[in-house]
């Protein structure tokens, strides 16, 4: 990245920080946090309402699109973030540390559409997330898929609510008992509680897989009968489907589907494959990506099935590399030593414009490399 592009980049999100702390609602919102009143969570929830209602998400949404223009490869993270020479945090004009509004924008888009982002979060669930939770299935159906979600985030749900009240009840007792035994002991029991407090377990912020500051595991929740997919109404049936394709717990639990898919239709064409991740040249491109522009469940039909066109499209792709029908000419065309190997991972990039799928990979096995 040139100076001038690292320059013309912090001028822009200095450009949005700016406008947000000039306002008279972000100022406040920006003193909440520094204060420790408001959670990172909630002060980038705040923001982005106060954005939305004033008009700048298109800025925001402009910027994020930059710097992930910038970072190919990927989703925004405060790794890639590092790796490009990009600020996780920058100052304000006021000269206070601020986390890099861009950066923040980029959150606020992923945890809209899924409820949580786990992985980036150091604190509790906030009261009107919902866990983000990618669930183990081999069915096709995105229908069913979209219900096993739900699911999975509901019973992920009540076992942190649950782990919270544990919580609080644990914490009440320590503290009874302190008091019990200073007054016992006929110490002072107003300092006593204070030493109590102060070595109180902290609260927790998550739940056995799935936990904050970690990538969630995938959850074996049981499917829903297909009788009961098939009288759902036309509405019910396009949110479902949407979910499976606008959340990255909802790619991110097909994307084994597809796999598995595209693995068994190329065996079936002769394409010797194994079981190892394809090796990365950056010279030439091995990946295809299919993915649709989705802005909501009213954009979709109730009978579209995106893992089946996924399927197909990424089948065929994957089918001319193998083949080698994109090079007809070279007649001495063979496969590689220890076949292809080839992977399919949830399309991430696209968040910003709303365009959702998945992207399959092929070549040597990074074994043979």
């Amino acid at each position: 990245m040139s100076d001038q592009e690292q320059e013309a980049l912090l001028s822009l999100l200095g450009d949005v920080n700016n406008l947000l702390e000039g306002m008279p609602e972000g100022a406040a919102i920006f003193e909440k946090l520094r204060s420790g009143e408001l959670t990172p969570d909630d002060a980038v929830r705040q923001l982005a309402d106060m954005a939305r209602e004033a008009g700048l998400l298109k800025q925001l949404t402009e910027a994020s699109e930059r710097v992930n223009a910038l970072v190919p490869g990927g989703p925004l993270t405060p790794d890639k973030l590092k790796e490009a020479n990009r600020p996780i945090a920058m100052k304000t004009s006021t000269g206070i540390d601020q986390l890099n509004p861009v950066y923040e924008a980029a959150i606020v888009e992923r945890v809209y559409l899924d409820g949580d982002v786990p992985e980036l979060r150091s604190g509790t669930l906030p009261k009107e997330g919902r866990p983000a939770v990618p669930v183990i299935t081999t069915s096709r159906d995105p229908v069913i898929i979209g219900l096993m979600l739900e699911r999975a985030s509901n019973e992920v749900h009540t076992e942190y609510r649950k782990a919270i009240e544990e919580h609080r009840d644990l914490c009440q007792r320590l503290l009874e008992d302190a008091e019990e035994d200073a007054q016992a002991d006929g110490r002072d029991v107003t300092t006593a509680l204070e030493l109590t407090k102060e070595k109180l377990p902290l609260l927790p912020i998550g739940v056995s897989g799935y936990e904050g500051g970690k990538l969630p595991a995938l959850r074996a929740v049981t499917p829903p009968d297909p009788h009961v997919t098939a009288v759902m109404n036309e509405d019910l049936r396009r949110v479902a489907i949407y979910k499976v394709l606008s959340t990255t717990q909802g790619r991110t639990s097909v994307a084994p589907v597809i796999e598995s898919a595209v693995r068994d239709y190329l065996e079936k064409k002769g394409i010797p494959l194994n079981e190892g991740d394809p090796e990365h040249n950056p010279d030439r491109s091995n990946g295809f990506t299919w993915a649709v522009q989705v802005f909501g469940p009213e954009d979709l039909s109730d009978n579209f099935n995106p893992i089946q066109v996924a399927i197909e499209h990424l089948s065929n792709q994957l089918l001319v590399v193998a083949t080698g029908l994109h090079r007809a000419e070279d007649l001495s065309y063979v496969h590689p030593e220890g076949g292809w190997a080839i992977r399919v991972t949830p399309y991430n990039d696209g968040i910003s414009s709303r365009r959702f799928g998945w992207t399959a990979r092929i070549g040597k096995t990074e074994a043979s490399c």
